[in-house]
């Protein structure tokens, strides 16, 4: 037996099992809702650990990962409440140990924190070197109120402290680059300072937080006094997530659905108008970037558009990235208010 199947074990009720020496991977959820089981040997010749493997694992005290495993699917260990320790063999070339949590070999990317160990804490600290901490890496977290993470810190995954409901304080490392989709979704974070090299921020990064403070840019955000079922840019005013666009200067990775929203909003409403014509130079490009014509039709029929100095370099910018669209809207934009004796002239640019 290679290989043992999907949810072949699924909600058995054993203690103890030795999985045949002869196996090479284990299926999805082979093992998942195996309340009971404490102990498992896995063999020598294991090579593949699939996703949800061992999930709801309760009783599972610690795993000892052989030689020659290189890949663990997601959530493999995701509710073993009785982990204490993720044992790796030194010979394996694809993971590591460092505190009793699992790692990728170079120690960089934290994997998964065994519940067991560190479920009852209230503070844990990331240990130094880590560069990425992995999805859903501390999920439902539920008595952690600080996390401390170390300086050298790239990028936090989708999920990695989602549901971590005490979670109030967390600390980000200037060298942080990503937050990912709900990152910190359903935590209880009370002032939050993203530092200026973030450049990618998740949809619902912090959604359903009681925060009171939350900084970035420059740019205060209004408080929320209850949680938003959605993401933290909800019930905030248009100027003030504007500014916070303006000094990402458009390129933050917001879901482009909540920029085209908050874009057409200002679009609408005449106090707004003005800030988008004095920050025309970065908005209109990434218009066309993201090809979004109805933004740019929009801004058009608003007379909210580049002048004679700066109008063909837009068209041109638009023809580069094959945004035909929008060219002919600034095309005939030009020819209307500017003047063009025929659209073909753009051909000529």
């Amino acid at each position: 037996m290679k290989e043992l199947k999907a949810r072949l074990y699924y909600g058995e009720s054993m203690q103890f099992i030795n999985v045949p020496k002869e196996a090479e991977s284990i299926g999805n959820a082979a093992f998942s809702e195996c309340h009971n089981l404490q102990i498992i040997w896995l063999p020598e010749n294991l090579k593949e650990i699939g996703m949800s493997a061992f999930y709801n694992c309760h009783s599972l005290e610690r795993i000892c990962i052989p030689d020659k495993v290189r890949k663990i699917g997601p959530h493999a260990f995701y509710g073993c409440h009785s982990l204490k320790e993720f044992i790796v063999s030194e010979k394996n070339a694809w993971f590591s140990v460092r505190d009793g949590m699992l790692f990728n070999k170079s120690g960089e990317t934290l994997l998964a924190v065994p519940y067991g160990r560190y479920g009852d804490l209230t503070e844990i600290a990331v240990p130094p070197g880590t560069i990425r901490i992995g999805r859903r890496a501390f999920y439902k977290f539920h008595n952690l109120k600080k996390i401390i993470l170390p300086e050298g810190l790239q990028e936090i995954q989708e999920d990695a402290f989602c549901k971590c409901t005490e979670l109030e304080i967390a600390s980000f490392p200037e060298s942080l680059y990503s937050i990912q989709e709900s990152a910190f979704s359903g935590c209880n974070l009370q002032n939050i300072i993203i530092p200026d090299t973030v450049t990618e921020i998740g949809e619902y990064a912090f959604s359903r937080n009681y925060y009171r403070h939350l900084e970035y840019r420059g740019v205060v955000l209004n408080i929320l006094n209850e949680p938003s079922p959605y993401s933290y840019w909800n019930g905030l005013d248009v100027e003030t997530v504007l500014l916070l666009i303006e000094h990402a200067d458009f390129s933050i990775s917001i879901k482009n659905k909540l920029k085209y929203d908050i874009f057409l909003q200002m679009a609408e409403s005449e106090k707004h108008r003005e800030k988008l014509r004095e920050h025309l130079g970065s908005a209109l490009p990434w218009l066309i970037d993201c090809n979004y014509s109805e933004g740019v039709q929009k801004l058009l029929s608003l007379r909210i558009a580049p002048d004679a100095d700066h109008i063909d370099e837009m068209i041109r910018y638009a023809i580069d990235k094959q945004s035909y669209d929008i060219q002919l809207m600034l095309t005939e934009y030009k020819r209307k208010y500017i003047g063009y004796r025929n659209i073909a002239d753009t051909l000529k640019l």
